[in-house]
């Protein structure tokens, strides 16, 4: 299937930290999976999720809402005349980020 996949929520808890964990189904194999989101700056809504079933290459996703957004450097990757490579960012180290927060 592509695109957005529907996941039955099973339990939704709210941490000590002010963050979420949301405990729900895969639907592919039905093992059961959790889905921490870790508010790490609550003054711009900094998040990291962490999804429990995922290896750790994959683990983290980090996000910024775009109300936020103007408070951050923009790289705009874009050539009017021929494609352009893309940016390879640094990667984030969340278990640092998380340090605090879990």
């Amino acid at each position: 299937m592509d695109g957005p996949e529907v996941r039955p929520l099973q339990r939704a808890v709210k941490m000590k930290n002010g963050g979420l964990s949301l405990q729900n189904t895969l639907s592919f194999d039905m093992h059961a999976s959790n889905l921490n989101i870790y508010v790490i700056d609550p003054k711009l809504n900094i998040t990291v999720f962490e999804d429990t079933a995922m290896p750790d290459a994959y683990r983290y996703s980090l996000y910024i809402p775009k109300e936020s957004i103007k408070y951050f450097d923009l790289i705009v990757n874009y050539c009017e005349t021929q494609k352009v490579g893309e940016f390879e960012f640094d990667k984030p180290d969340f278990k640092r980020l998380l340090v605090g927060h879990k």
